[in-house]
């Protein structure tokens, strides 16, 4: 009941376009910002940066279907990501130094479902209408990152939460949309990790984010040295052990990425720099497996030959997403992954007029 609260009292606080510059100034700060925020932290939930988001994601969703930019759905937008720092920051500068940082794990990492309390009734007709009600419960931190919150995201408060998952100093079960092999008993709930209760040999510590990001540089580089291999000595004749040993190995590395696709979402999967080459190359991989198997059970060399001819074509691909594995944060990558977006975006809307 959060969200309709909220929701109600941004839409009778804001009725005309402002900026975040606007909202920012110190009359409205003082008249608008700051009365809202304290409102909202006096009710001491914990789920409220999280209803928040939400709206914003609802008030954004409602922005894109009118034509102006600047319209009053975009303020609210703005105004619900603005109450939602700063709450957050509260909450940060208020708590205990000893319980500062599990705090806002709580409130950043939690799963909350949007039909939590609400009537029976409400529920029922969510169910018929729309298709994400069956949603498992989703974080805010993840909600923040799918509506681009980045004044949220970038705050000190927030960066202090996600180094500190990054680093593995917090231990939680992340949630999901699908799970590829369910493996609930391994849930556990949010704790900061104590390496002196901690096993020797812990093998839950592989999904932490840097361990897992380390993982996955190795990962690449073995398969770009199989690929490397197999093209060497390519063959349509006849299936050589390097093809046997670069095609297993990349099928599980295609299956390790659809199981994020499936886990986390398109939405949160896209937001890597280099998922775009990824996806890239486990279509040509996916037409190369068809026509190469194909080929080989049929006896048709020719088609063995464009399938090796096609997996060619991913050297491309292959050999920028390590450099943009290894230089992810330079701005030249950044914005040439920006660029790239743009220019499919403009080669899939032509596709769509002639089909």
């Amino acid at each position: 009941m959060n969200i309709h609260r909220i929701r109600r009292d941004i839409v009778a606080i804001v009725e005309d376009y402002l900026s975040l510059d606007q909202l920012q100034d110190v009359r409205i700060n003082i008249a608008v910002v700051r009365p809202l925020v304290d409102k909202l932290y006096d009710m001491e939930d914990v789920s409220i940066v999280y209803c928040l988001m939400v709206n914003r994601a609802k008030f954004l969703a409602e922005q894109n279907t009118v034509q102006n930019r600047n319209n009053v759905n975009f303020t609210r937008a703005t105004l619900c990501e603005l109450v939602a720092t700063r709450i957050l920051r509260r909450y940060g500068e208020d708590a205990e130094p000893q319980d500062r940082l599990l705090l806002l794990a709580n409130i950043l990492v939690a799963g909350f479902h949007p039909f939590l309390n609400a009537p029976p009734d409400v529920i029922a007709q969510a169910d018929d209408t729309v298709a994400w009600a069956h949603f498992k419960p989703v974080p805010a931190l993840e909600v923040a990152i799918v509506t681009g919150s980045k004044m949220f995201l970038s705050s000190s408060t927030c960066q202090k939460v996600v180094s500190a998952i990054y680093d593995g100093r917090i231990i939680y079960t992340p949630s999901s949309f699908f799970d590829l092999i369910p493996d609930h008993y391994k849930k556990t709930p949010i704790t900061l990790y104590n390496p002196r209760k901690a096993p020797l040999l812990n093998q839950y510590r592989l999904i932490v984010p840097r361990v897992r990001n380390a993982l996955d540089k190795v990962q690449f580089v073995v398969l770009l040295f199989f690929y490397f291999l197999f093209m060497a000595e390519r063959n349509p004749a006849r299936v050589t052990w390097r093809e046997i040993c670069f095609s297993v190995y990349t099928f599980g590395w295609c299956l390790d990425q659809l199981a994020t696709i499936l886990e986390h979402g398109w939405g949160i999967y896209s937001q890597n720099l280099w998922s775009f080459l990824d996806v890239g190359f486990m279509g040509l991989y996916a037409m190369y497996i068809c026509l190469r198997t194909y080929g080989a059970v049929a006896g048709e060399e020719g088609l063995s030959i464009q399938g090796i001819d096609l997996l060619v074509m991913a050297a491309p691909i292959l050999v920028p997403r390590l450099a943009f594995n290894l230089m992810s944060n330079n701005m030249v990558f950044l914005s040439i992954r920006a660029m790239i977006s743009d220019f499919a975006l403009l080669n899939f809307i032509p596709c769509l007029a002639l089909l």
